[in-house]
């Protein structure tokens, strides 16, 4: 992981509800990224990975966020904005690398060797997650997250209902991946 995105992970987002934001998009985007750079970081780790394309992402989810500014009227919670241009830019860019054909340099077929590596239990939850459907990574991110079936809602523009018929079936899909990947990864398979 690149001290770039590592230095996220350990900051929570603040609980303010209803928090303006400045009147200058330069100051606006600036908070949004030190105050919700966890849910960002968060975000990135589900959707990207590999070094070079997290940083990548994180890049795409600051410019979304700058270009989204002027829209933001303050109806809803700004965590609940920022949820959903990241969101939002994460699913858009993963189905755009779908779309590209498959090319991997030399040099990054072994970007991951010279980094720290993150916690092993971490690393196989990403590695689950990272097999499901884009919705399916964000209600799991989302629900990980601590938010609630009404935010998770709001957030993916669904009922609340559907996020608890959803979030069930992609925890069922999270737990077939996981066990296939902790059998391949346990002690007892080396």
């Amino acid at each position: 992981m690149s001290e770039k995105l590592e230095k996220y992970a350990s900051i929570e987002p603040p609980g303010e509800p209803g928090r303006k934001y400045c009147e200058r998009p330069e100051g606006t985007l600036t908070r949004w990224l030190q105050d919700y750079r966890a849910v960002i970081y968060r975000v990135v780790m589900v959707y990207a990975f590999d070094t070079g394309t997290q940083e990548d992402l994180f890049q795409e989810i600051a410019a979304a966020l700058w270009r989204s500014i002027p829209k933001f009227a303050g109806k809803s919670k700004e965590s609940t904005w920022i949820y959903r241009v990241a969101l939002n830019t994460a699913i858009d860019q993963l189905r755009a690398e779908k779309r590209r054909p498959k090319t991997q340099s030399y040099e990054d077929s072994d970007h991951w060797v010279d980094l720290e590596e993150p916690d092993e239990s971490i690393t196989i939850l990403y590695a689950g997650m990272r097999t499901l459907t884009g919705v399916d990574r964000s209600l799991l991110l989302l629900y990980l997250d601590g938010n609630s079936y009404a935010e998770i809602g709001e957030i993916l523009g669904i009922s609340t209902n559907s996020v608890g018929v959803k979030l069930l079936r992609a925890k069922e899909k999270l737990k077939t991946a996981l066990s296939s990947t902790t059998t391949v990864h346990s002690p007892e398979n080396h």
